[in-house]
């Protein structure tokens, strides 16, 4: 595990939105910032012909102005990058091995969820080694009011895992954690959640993921979260490990973070 956040960028709207999330979390978290491209197409092309010297310009190009709009926003932060001829799906799910967290955009709303999301970004959430947040591309602005960080909680290991990540991000943060489980026999899960993200900055949701390496599939729940969710997304699949130190560190941190706690009306 290293001390950085990764962020995948394509050009688009959505992915500009999520490096700056990506850095504004860096600057939180005390993490460095890798900014990654795989051009469209790279993986098929030659290497050496003109073709993909131009795609190869290209991302250096789009590499160097996300580079410097980081900095801009964040100047404390170190920020690097990477152009990669690897499948954009591929090269982030290996880079999410050693990394804090993973980030990556929305191409807007309407639409199933994979036009949502992207192909790449729905992957990279169903496979990543690490969180991965996914931000939309126009998230609800919260103003003034106090941050509320909202997580689904279960009794899985994924479920843990999502309420450790919740716990950690709001000690950062200086936020209150709205944890939400949902339990009897009517209503959704998902709706549960939802109606406590109102006004979050963040909701945090466990997913297991597929050994398939081609599966998309997140579940029925946090599908529903990451297609109708007005913040940001950490979808959570495993707990991490936490050298003792800094163990010892974030329990004290966690010790500090006020809680609320919102019953819903299904189990997970």
């Amino acid at each position: 595990m290293t001390n950085r956040v990764v962020v995948g960028v394509d050009g688009s709207v959505g992915a500009r939105v999520a490096l700056l999330w990506a850095v504004d979390e860096c600057r939180v978290r005390g993490r460095t910032l890798l900014i990654v491209h795989a051009p469209d197409g790279a993986a098929a092309a030659t290497p050496g012909e003109p073709a993909l010297r131009v795609l190869d310009e290209a991302g250096e190009r789009l590499l160097g102005a996300h580079a410097a709009a980081a900095s801009a926003r964040q100047p404390g932060v170190a920020v690097t990058t990477m152009l990669s001829h690897d499948p954009a799906a591929d090269i982030l799910v290996a880079l999410s091995r050693d990394a804090d967290l993973l980030v990556v955009g929305t191409h807007g709303r309407g639409g199933n969820l994979t036009s949502i999301l992207g192909s790449v970004s729905h992957r990279v959430a169903a496979h990543a080694h690490c969180p991965v947040a996914v931000i939309p591309e126009q998230p609800a602005l919260n103003g003034h009011r106090a941050a509320r960080i909202v997580v689904g909680i279960s009794a899985s290991a994924s479920g843990k895992a999502a309420l450790e990540f919740a716990v950690e991000e709001a000690a950062c943060r200086d936020a209150t954690v709205v944890a939400v489980r949902a339990q009897g026999d009517t209503g959704e899960p998902a709706d549960a959640l939802l109606a406590a993200a109102q006004n979050a900055v963040l909701v945090v949701v466990g997913c297991h993921h597929s050994d398939d390496r081609w599966s998309t599939r997140l579940g029925p729940v946090p599908s529903a979260i990451l297609h109708r969710a007005p913040c940001p997304v950490v979808v959570v699949s495993r707990r991490r490990h936490v050298p003792l130190a800094a163990a010892e560190t974030h329990r004290s941190a966690v010790e500090q973070v006020p809680f609320a706690m919102i019953e819903g009306l299904v189990p997970f």
